[in-house]
């Protein structure tokens, strides 16, 4: 799906991948081996097809990184961009054990759905790698005067960063601004910090943006529907860092709250995820709150 002149989504609704730029392109978005079939079969029915010269890492969560094995074979030419901090954590051996094991869940369940016709075969770890770092301020240079521009916005993660297209208004922001895991929801996700996580997204409202792109699901398009988009996440952070604050004075344990934020947020795709891999995830958000009080 064309999102403006230069930006083309494609992926399975869940796991986003957009191609920017018509004759030399970066692939932003590598998701999980779940939704690379999806991918596959859109590639192969793009005529002309652009030429790949860069893979963007946006963030190294499992389920933004476990498909960059299988793109580093479906596109060796392409360098392979990412933060400094994901570089180094995509080398750890045990990092890569625990996504291994995540992303075959994940694909375990889409086959049991009969979303994918067969299991993907185990990723190739060594491939799991960024071979250069970017920072706050970097441009990648493409074709037809068009040019990415690097943005950190931590907060989700150490390693998040977004991606802004000036030139036609697009920004994508991975998880950095919140998942919409509906129309109506927005899941807050400040898993590494929460006030960071607020700055992230206030810094992302001063650019004018027509296309929102995130990395699950909708897209959201407009000025106004952008700035509103921005505006619900900072207020479902919000509400979740009060009711998560009221909850622990009131001798809620952080168990109990930590299973009570899983059932109200993982919903729709992050219901595919592995509970104890996502039950760690919500427990950052109850632990950013704590460690407040």
């Amino acid at each position: 799906m064309q999102i403006s002149d230069n930006v083309m989504l494609l992926g399975n609704g869940h796991f986003n991948h957009y191609i920017v730029g018509r004759t030399q392109a970066v692939l932003l978005e590598c998701g999980m081996s779940a939704g690379i079939p999806a991918f596959v079969r859109q590639w192969a029915n793009l005529n002309p097809q652009p030429q790949l010269t860069h893979i963007l890492v946006l963030h190294s969560h499992f389920d933004h990184v476990c498909g960059l094995p299988i793109f580093r074979k479906m596109f060796p030419q392409a360098l392979v961009l990412g933060h400094a901090a994901a570089e180094k954590l995509l080398v750890k051996e045990k990092v890569r054990q625990l996504m291994q094991m995540g992303d075959q869940m994940v694909s375990q369940v889409y086959f049991d759905d009969h979303r994918i016709s067969e299991k993907p075969a185990p990723l190739d770890m060594d491939l799991l790698t960024i071979d250069k770092a970017v920072r706050e301020g970097d441009i990648i240079n493409l074709d037809s005067n068009l040019k990415l521009q690097i943005i950190e916005t931590p907060g989700h993660s150490s390693c998040s960063i977004s991606v802004y297209l000036p030139q036609e208004e697009v920004m994508f922001v991975s998880d950095a601004a919140g998942t919409a895991i509906s129309e109506e929801m927005i899941a807050p996700v400040f898993f590494q910090d929460y006030d960071l996580y607020l700055d992230s997204i206030r810094k992302l409202m001063n650019y004018p943006t027509r296309v929102l792109a995130l990395g699950h699901g909708q897209i959201i398009r407009g000025y106004d529907q952008v700035q509103n988009f921005y505006q619900r996440s900072l207020q479902s952070a919000q509400d979740a860092f009060a009711a998560i604050k009221n909850e622990l004075l009131a001798g809620i344990s952080t168990e109990e709250l930590t299973r009570k934020f899983y059932d109200q947020y993982m919903k729709g795709g992050l219901a595919d995820y592995p509970v104890a891999v996502m039950l760690a995830s919500v427990g950052q958000l109850v632990s950013n709150v704590a460690k407040r009080l």
